[in-house]
């Protein structure tokens, strides 16, 4: 798991991490709270419902610690790479999708395909 250490060394070093999530929603949601844990109150934005993913427009301009994208209300590429470009060295790009078994097809977590 990540430190604080590691976090330290990534905004050292200017990188931001992207880190996948791929597991029950409980579990994701534990993780996430556990990587947001090592930032400051409020310094990052969790797309989690329908509303705040449709109007990601609000957020351009922020300085981020971490983003969090999460696959139940679909991760559009769109808004990953506009998003992403506000994260501050030391950041972290999360995505969270659930376990994908081989009977399921992808367009299910990608739904901006059909778009």
């Amino acid at each position: 798991m990540l430190t604080k250490d590691n976090l330290n060394q990534l905004k050292h070093n200017g990188w931001r991490t992207c880190i996948l999530l791929v597991g029950e929603k409980r579990w994701r949601k534990m993780q996430v709270e556990q990587l947001t844990s090592l930032y400051p109150k409020d310094t990052g934005i969790e797309l989690t419902n329908p509303l705040q993913a449709a109007n990601y427009q609000n957020y351009l301009g922020r300085e981020l610690n971490y983003l969090w994208f999460d696959s139940e209300y679909g991760v559009n590429p769109d808004k990953v790479a506009a998003l992403s470009g506000c994260l501050l060295p030391g950041g972290l790009l999360i995505l969270s999708f659930e376990q994908v078994d081989k009977d399921n097809d992808l367009n299910n977590f990608m739904p901006w395909q059909n778009e």
